[in-house]
């Protein structure tokens, strides 16, 4: 079962990425701009988060210890725990790119200090903050797919072990 193992170790480090970047984005702006202007850590630079970035981060967040403690404890099922946060991240990420970018209500949980229509991160015209969050998600959910099938298969190949 190290390919199970493996995709717990990718899971790990995709999610441990996306937690640094959105704590890099808060912080100290943009870090593709940073890095053009050679100004990696000005903390004046940072991107306030809006109600929605932070209902996204939340699921987000809690995915670095699941994933750790699968591997830690050698849980092979906690992708069970892992696929729901996967879900309401896409949600959360899916409204806040509809609000920014195809011009639909903003929801009432925005606040005008910090507005969810904001764009401040917008590289080649259409792929912002949500959207990379968007593709985080997608491929977090293909490899906790890829882990629950995996496990199916061990399973029935186990029974079918056992019967012989």
């Amino acid at each position: 079962m190290h390919n199970v193992r493996n995709r717990y170790i990718a899971l790990l480090l995709i999610s441990l990425f996306a937690t640094l970047w959105s704590l890099y984005v808060e912080y100290y702006g943009d870090p593709v701009r940073n890095v053009i202007e050679g100004i990696l850590f000005s903390s004046d630079r940072g991107i306030a988060a809006c109600t929605l970035c932070r209902y996204i981060r939340m699921c987000m967040y809690p995915l670095i210890p699941i994933s750790a403690l699968a591997l830690i404890k050698k849980q092979r099922n906690a992708y069970i725990f892992i696929q729901p946060l996967l879900i309401f991240w896409f949600i959360f990420s899916a409204r806040k790119r509809s609000v920014q970018h195809f011009a639909l209500p903003t929801p009432s949980i925005c606040s005008p200090q910090v507005p969810c229509t904001l764009t401040d991160v917008n590289y080649f015209g259409f792929i912002s903050l949500s959207l990379l969050g968007m593709a985080w998600f997608a491929l977090m959910f293909v490899i906790t797919i890829y882990i629950s099938k995996r496990l199916k298969k061990h399973a029935i190949m186990q029974k079918i072990s056992d019967l012989l």
